[in-house]
């Protein structure tokens, strides 16, 4: 089936900026969404009506959701804006529900590192989750989520667990113009080696579907290049970016700082790439 046109269907009054969404595996008619300046919010109709999580969270500057693969209704919801707008919130730490109802603040997350707090991720088993800051990454381990280590000092707009390994992660940079990668579950990190032209500015990040080895980085550079790694993001060589004349397609116009998005490989489709960006 292919959607030819979409209907808004909010919420549009106070929820701001949509930065993050997570759908329900098992029943994806429940999602909830992340509001740059109005909390999470939650739907159990497909995105019908919505409802406000809690207005009460602690703070509404909610930037990322991440759901525990193995335990969806453990939820982690990432607080600030880290993307350098004028309009940026900020934030005050990790929250999340145990039962996708009750939200609260993990304490040890509430300091100045997790002011901006751009990414999570969680692994497949939920053991380990790894936050990525405008100070850098922090991975926890522990079940209460109490001990939370800086173990890159670099920015971070984005960090993603392999889907299929949970030993392999890779992490890309807000404004360094790099890439990075874990083979021991997010606890040290290497640099990618990067082909082709020095890169510059944000990084983003996608495994494709079909197959998690090949990773696609969305490169800010001028107006946005995009490279591929072979070797689950060790290695990165340029790829083609063209528009449908056949000319460089300058997909990010010169807001790759702060619009920057890459998803790949439908599973009919390993070739396929979607880009996003901000003219």
């Amino acid at each position: 089936m292919q959607l030819a046109a979409w209907e808004w269907l909010g919420p549009g009054n106070i929820g701001g900026r949509t930065r993050g969404i997570a759908i329900h595996p098992e029943e994806p008619r429940k999602m909830w969404a992340a509001g740059a300046g109005g909390g999470v919010w939650h739907t159990e109709d497909g995105g019908g009506q919505w409802a406000p999580v809690d207005d009460f969270l602690g703070n509404l500057a909610c930037s990322c959701l991440a759901m525990d693969p193995g335990d969806p209704s453990t939820i982690y919801v990432g607080t600030g804006e880290g993307f350098s707008n004028s309009d940026a919130l900020r934030g005050n730490g990790v929250f999340r529900t145990t039962d996708g109802v009750n939200w609260a603040p993990i304490t040890a997350t509430q300091t100045t590192d997790f002011r901006a707090v751009t990414r999570i991720a969680v692994s497949s088993a939920g053991e380990v989750v790894l936050a990525a800051t405008a100070t850098g990454l922090f991975p926890c381990s522990d079940e209460e989520r109490r001990a939370w280590t800086q173990v890159l000092d670099v920015p971070l707009g984005t960090v993603l667990f392999d889907p299929t390994d949970d030993d392999l992660a890779v992490a890309g940079a807000l404004e360094a113009g790099a890439a990075f990668v874990s083979s021991d579950g997010g606890r040290t990190w290497q640099t990618a080696t990067r082909g082709g032209n020095p890169w510059s500015g944000r990084v983003e990040l996608a495994h494709a579907a079909a197959d998690p080895r090949i990773v696609y980085a969305s490169v800010q550079m001028t107006s946005g290049r995009i490279y591929g790694s072979a070797d689950g993001g060790r290695t990165y060589q340029p790829r083609k970016t063209l528009d449908s004349s056949g000319q460089m397609a300058n997909y990010l116009g010169d807001q790759g700082w702060y619009g920057n998005a890459v998803w790949a490989g439908d599973p009919t489709d390993e070739n396929l790439v979607v880009l996003g960006g901000v003219e």
